[in-house]
């Protein structure tokens, strides 16, 4: 067992949930962190080293300094990129999913396994990837641009915990989600405000470990696979940071979650 059977229920503890979040990942970082190290980590350093040899071996003629149109790359080269990144979300998404698990197991007094935190996101996992799918698909619209598409993201932060705790089906937990935090939604963006000093703390120190441990490149000449290798590094680097952020993400929003359950059921 991974997790303190008996512990006290966050719920309780009083407090915003941002600090609830950071008390119960310091109290029980293995069963809350663990998910995530052999999920998440694994796929960082996995896709750091697949880009890698992606622009070295596969695609030489690719220019990783730009970022030219999708027309320009050569064939297969953006399916290249699509794999790897969405081996990396999907095991992202079952690392967070076992963290939700995790939390709910913790807030209810009960010990958590590894096997059975990550069992959920394993046996349910086409619902979970189609969840994932469509928050990507809002991120990705929301970080170009369409700002409208935040407050729907964030009406369906809570979908996962519907999904994985409350039972619901994909499609089910997205109304769920919605109606959950009909009133809320200014509690809920204040937590995911916290997210944003932390998520740049966590990136900042991530690239700054990385290229000290890139450095050593820097004494031999220039090269393409020199520079790649040293992207490589900090890519891998920055996992365990992301690690961490993953978390914090995961536990903040799961508590939020089950003391709305809480409020709805008093």
């Amino acid at each position: 067992m991974i997790g303190r059977e008996g512990a006290s229920d966050p719920l309780l503890e009083g407090g915003p949930t941002w600090r609830r979040a950071y008390h119960l990942i310091n109290d029980d970082r293995r069963a809350l962190l663990l998910p995530l190290v052999v999920t998440q980590l694994p796929a960082a350093i996995f896709s750091s080293a697949a880009l890698f040899v992606l622009l070295w071996r596969v695609f030489p003629e690719v220019d990783y300094q730009e970022i030219p149109r999708a027309e320009e790359q050569p064939r297969n080269y953006l399916l290249g990129l699509l794999v790897i990144a969405g081996a990396y979300w999907m095991f992202t998404l079952i690392g967070v999913a076992g963290t939700i698990v995790a939390t709910r197991s913790i807030a209810a007094g009960e010990a958590v396994s590894l096997s059975s935190a990550l069992d959920p996101g394993f046996t349910r996992m086409g619902g979970l990837l189609v969840l994932g799918a469509i928050l990507l698909g809002l991120v990705i619209a929301t970080l170009f641009g369409l700002i409208v598409l935040l407050y729907v993201l964030w009406r369906f932060g809570l979908v996962l915990q519907q999904y994985l705790i409350g039972g619901s089906g994909p499609y089910g937990a997205l109304g769920k989600s919605w109606l959950l935090l009909r009133g809320r939604m200014l509690r809920f963006a204040g937590m995911m405000l916290t997210l944003v000093p932390l998520s740049i703390s966590a990136v900042a120190i991530g690239l700054f470990a990385g290229g000290l441990m890139a450095l050593p490149l820097t004494l031999f000449e220039p090269s393409r696979v020199l520079d790649l290798a040293g992207i490589s590094i900090v890519g891998a680097v920055l996992g365990p940071f992301a690690v961490l952020v993953s978390a914090y993400i995961a536990v903040a929003t799961t508590l939020f979650y089950l003391q709305v359950r809480a409020e709805l059921d008093d």
